[in-house]
């Protein structure tokens, strides 16, 4: 059926889109019969005016976060076809778009109501313009999830405060302490998820925290957390010099770096992957100097480091420009260069100084290893393909005239295909105590063993001293901190040589270890599990394992977590022995109880009880879950159409690449292997972004 509106002698039919609203304050056109009248007996003719152009829709039907949209305007009274844009400074929700013919469509990625204005014209040279509506809702029944990661550090003595945050699931949340955790000594955690107090012992503290929120059945989510609490040191660490004095090749260079506040004395290194100008060292005093024998920009990151507990640390970069001596003569100051590997991407720098530069670099005699190029500013690149040892001379010229030119004898060592290149290992060391013996191991990453140990640069602390295998011993009776740098070199062919900078810090006492109750928050029999026990003080990393007793069939000790899918209701005595990396090391043994809980109802039911998202064109999978009746199980979709491009399996297993977004509403279904199969079913929506 068709609406026929009669302007003089001028038949408009309008486009029945989506009546949404009549827009403007007008009247809605009556009906027409055969004869061009209307409801009331009056003809368009009657009423002595012509209808006025006019965007008909106010509002937009609704939208969802995620799932793919598409609305049409629509207009009235004027002349086919209509023209539609946004109105000057007016704005679609993020991931939508206006089309010329009126068409809304697009994602929606943020949630709210927004009003936008519309211009419309008509082909008769008619406009309108209109205020229109639309509301986009949030993605309901998405997984609970703790969102917050990192908390604040605190003061001894100074009142603290910090809220975590949870999403999806069902609101209000109900917050708790789960696994036995501790918060540090004078915080508590209330059930809105606020941690507060004033703190009253230093040191880093871990925790678990675990959210419910209000569905039924419930959904609950953990996450492990820490809260560094250390003492009042007055003033913040800053490092105060800005810049550096300029310095010249050959010429004696010294400059101090100053810091203020936290906690004398400090001590300063380099940033790793730094470098300082060649012939300029960093003492841990802070003392820049040399004399450097490269000439140009140098750009370099320094930290500093107070003795508060925990220390304060500070970095800043710097630039030290090296200029030319004067009347130099060009040479190349490159020593030996780093080794590279077969089929791993290399890069390098050739050096001069004296000359005028700029410098312009070429292979002189010999050859490079095939896969290498040495560009004319000297950086050599690319990927090796060939291992061996390879000797070449490297001619620099500068850009006098006529040129001075300059050579040196250079060796490339590539390590063959698998054969790692040599490192020091980034483990920090652990502390020392005062008058207590004190045992480390260096550790190399690469190489080939066995390794060659020494001191390159810095000291030990008093009364240590360094193996050739890489062992540092000895027992000092002072407090402090030592920087120094350590080299390693391993037994290949050829060889290769790595150095690290590294600390050891002396205390006066080891903070203890200290170990929550051993309480874990119960478990379901086929539901997943995650308890965490609280630890805190001694010397991070912490270790845990099992040394007596036995946990509930399925859990294992996973870093601090007891984690895993219970199989067996009960209640679990065991013990578990928690660890620290002091010398000597701390530990506790804590027991333990944990109750596992029979599944619900004792029957056959589905445990899973939301889908995690999927993206468009990203691997997706997720695992039915399912307790009670006779394992094993299958599983079917009688109801409801899966994501394109997502299959499910008889073991449980949605997996595939989405291809469209989709907010696909689901009946799964579980059958168990009993002699007479028992049934059980659950309502499930997976969305696809």
């Amino acid at each position: 059926m068709q609406l026929r509106l009669r302007t003089g002698s001028a038949v408009l039919i309008p486009a029945l889109l989506l009546a949404l609203g009549t827009g403007c304050g007008k009247a809605s056109p009556q009906p027409l019969d055969d004869a061009g009248a209307g409801a009331d007996g009056s003809t368009a003719a009657d009423t002595g005016t012509a209808p006025t152009f006019r965007v008909t829709t106010a509002v937009l039907p609704t939208g969802l976060v995620g799932a793919a949209y598409q609305a049409r305007l629509v207009a009235a009274d004027g002349v086919e076809p209509y023209h539609f844009a946004l109105g000057v400074g007016a704005a679609l929700p993020a991931g939508m778009n206006l089309a010329d013919d009126g068409t809304v469509s697009g994602t929606p990625t943020q949630a709210g109501t927004l009003s936008f204005g519309v211009n419309a014209s008509d082909s008769g040279a008619h406009s309108a313009t209109a205020t229109v509506r639309i509301t986009v809702d949030p993605v309901q029944g998405v997984v609970l999830a703790i969102t917050t990661q990192n908390l604040a550090a605190a003061t001894v003595g100074q009142a603290y405060t910090a809220q975590l945050a949870a999403t999806g699931g069902t609101p209000p949340y109900r917050w708790s302490l789960a696994g036995g955790a501790v918060l540090p000594g004078g915080l508590t955690l209330d059930a809105s998820g606020a941690i507060a107090g004033t703190p009253t012992d230093v040191g880093t503290t871990s925790f678990t925290v675990q959210v419910l929120d209000a569905a039924v059945p419930e959904q609950m989510a953990t996450t492990l957390l820490s809260i560094t609490v250390s003492m009042d040191t007055g003033p913040a660490l800053a490092i105060t010099t800005s810049s550096l004095a300029r310095a010249q090749v050959g010429v004696a260079y010294s400059v101090d770096l100053m810091a203020t506040g936290g906690t004398t004395p400090y001590a300063w290194e380099l940033e790793a992957a730094s470098t300082l100008p060649p012939g300029i060292n960093l003492a841990a005093s802070g003392q820049l100097s040399g004399s450097p024998t490269v000439a140009g920009r140098f750009s370099f990151t320094v930290v500093v480091r107070d003795a508060s507990v925990p220390e304060q640390s500070r970095t800043r970069g710097f630039v030290l420009i090296v200029d030319q001596a004067a009347g130099a003569t060009l040479a190349v100051v490159n020593g030996q260069l780093v080794a590279g590997s077969v089929g791993e991407a290399y890069q390098a720098r050739l050096r001069a100084t004296g000359g005028t530069p700029p410098y312009a670099w070429t292979v002189a005699a010999g050859a490079l290893p095939p896969g290498l190029v040495l560009g004319m500013n000297g950086t050599l690149t690319g990927t090796p393909t060939a291992s061996g040892v390879f000797d070449f001379n490297a001619e620099v010229s500068d850009a006098s005239a006529p040129a001075e030119r300059a050579q040196a004898s250079l060796r490339i060592n590539v390590l063959g295909m698998g054969t790692m290149v040599l490192s020091v290992s980034q483990d920090p060391l652990p502390p020392a105590v005062i008058n207590q013996p004190y045992s480390a191991q260096l550790e190399a990453v690469g190489g080939t063993a066995p390794f060659l140990w020494s001191i390159a640069g810095g000291r030990l602390p008093q009364g240590f001293s360094l193996s050739a295998s890489g062992l540092i011993t000895g027992t000092t009776t002072t407090a402090g901190r030592a920087t120094f740098t350590v080299r390693v070199g391993d037994s290949g062919n050829p060889p290769q040589a790595a150095t690290r900078r590294t600390q050891i810090s002396v205390l006066a006492m080891l903070p203890p270890l200290q170990v929550g109750s051993g309480a874990f928050p119960r478990g379901v029999v086929g539901q997943d599990y995650a308890g965490t026990l609280g630890v805190r003080g001694g010397t991070p990393p912490y270790g845990m394992s099992l040394s007596g007793g036995a946990l509930p069939p399925g859990l294992n000790v996973v870093g601090l977590t007891v984690t895993g899918t219970p199989t067996m209701a009960g209640t679990f005595h065991f013990d578990l022995t928690v660890t620290d990396r002091s010398v000597p090391m701390q530990t506790v043994v804590r027991t333990s109880t944990l109750t596992i809980d029979p599944t619900m109802g004792g029957g056959l039911r589905v445990v899973t009880r939301a889908l995690p998202n999927g993206t468009i064109n990203q691997v997706y999978t997720a695992t039915l879950t399912a307790s009670g009746g006779t394992p094993p199980y299958t599983w079917s979709l009688p109801q409801g159409t899966l994501p394109a491009g997502i299959t499910l399996d008889p073991q449980g297993i949605l997996s595939g690449t989405p291809t469209a977004a989709a907010n696909a509403n689901l009946t799964v279904r579980v059958t168990d292997s009993a002699a007479s199969p028992t049934q059980a079913q659950r309502q499930l929506t997976l969305r696809v972004r």
